[in-house]
């Protein structure tokens, strides 16, 4: 029993410490997704290296932290019905809402998202950083609109962060045409 004691008593630190470090990406999120609003709106431009950023560190944060949420028992519930209950039903009610509801959720989740991302590293998927110049790539569905739109000429590349600067090889031509 002391063994499992200790091990629990060690995975609570590293939950800690997880805790407190990826806290600090929450100011990382806050700082780019305010970042990427300023130069959308003052420079009239954008690019999905800033906005794909704030999904994995949102991603990372909610992933990351939730096991330090449920340490210190700060997770969302309903307190306004709990809260009339005694702690042991409340524990009672924790421990039900894990096993019936958390876990298989989390289970089914990864099960279903399982197949999607292999199938994305298989096919050697990524994002591009920036649209293509081709308004049509052979057998597939036009460039939205807004990916056509190009930089005013009043802001040189210079100007910008790197990630609106990052280049990308050009798809082949022989494959694309312009509709």
């Amino acid at each position: 029993m002391r063994h499992l004691l200790n091990l629990s008593r060690m995975i609570d630190a590293l939950n800690e410490r997880i805790g407190l470090t990826i806290s600090w990406a929450l100011l990382v999120a806050v700082l780019i997704c305010a970042g990427n609003a300023l130069v959308r709106y003052t420079l009239n431009t954008s690019s999905n290296a800033w906005l794909e950023i704030q999904w994995y560190l949102f991603g990372a944060i909610f992933l990351l932290a939730a096991s330090y949420t449920l340490k210190r028992n700060e997770h969302v519930r309903i307190d306004v019905v709990t809260g009339r209950f005694s702690k042991r039903t409340q524990v009672w009610i924790d421990i039900i809402g894990f096993v019936c509801f958390m876990l298989p959720v989390t289970v089914l989740i990864f099960v279903f998202a399982w197949p999607y991302a292999m199938e994305s590293i298989r096919n050697q998927e990524f994002s591009h950083l920036r649209p293509p110049r081709r308004c049509r790539q052979e057998g597939s569905a036009p460039v939205p609109e807004s990916c056509l739109q190009q930089r005013s000429p009043r802001f040189p590349p210079v100007a910008l962060p790197a990630a609106f600067r990052m280049r990308w090889p050009r798809p082949d031509p022989a494959g694309s045409r312009c509709a």
